[in-house]
């Protein structure tokens, strides 16, 4: 293996969250030689630090729209369930939610459009499930379905 390619996999590694020893052992090299390394690109700190805040910020948007998403239907189920308001007054209520929503989506949409996609899809499922849960075979199919990954690849090539 060339010395280029030595130095490029032993960054890698350390990004990857290998310490100096570790390094150095899988590569069969000095730990100093990788640390020299380290020291003439600089950079690997501040690569491995863009890869974590990164896993960071995207593990909170995909959380943060599944919450949102939740609480939109949460706030649907309470409206229809609400004996006390009319018809109209639903209507107005389920309006509102609706532009909220649209709003959101076109927030997430923007940000990181397949966590969006993946969330809304594992809501509708949530409910479609609940709606089906007596029915054994039903349940069965779609379970079939969600694990044969087909519904996933179509959620992510739709255009939202």
């Amino acid at each position: 293996m060339a010395n280029n390619e030595l130095k490029e996999l032993a960054k890698e590694l350390y990004i990857a969250g290998f310490d100096m020893f570790k390094i150095a052992k899988i590569l069969n090299r000095n730990e100093k030689t990788i640390r020299n390394y380290k020291a003439k690109d600089g950079d690997w700190d501040k690569l491995k630090a863009n890869l974590l805040t990164s896993k960071i910020k995207d593990k909170e948007s995909a959380s943060l729209y599944e919450s949102f998403t939740e609480q939109m239907f949460c706030a649907i189920e309470n409206i229809n369930a609400d004996e006390k308001m009319n018809a109209e007054k639903k209507t107005e209520a389920i309006a509102r939610i609706g532009d909220s929503f649209s709003k959101m989506r076109k927030v997430a949409r923007l940000e990181d459009p397949s966590s969006y996609r993946l969330n809304v899809a594992k809501k509708v499922v949530e409910i479609i499930i609940s709606h089906l849960k007596n029915d054994k075979d039903c349940v069965a199919k779609l379970v079939s379905l969600l694990e044969s990954g087909v519904i996933e690849k179509e959620i992510l090539a739709m255009d939202i």
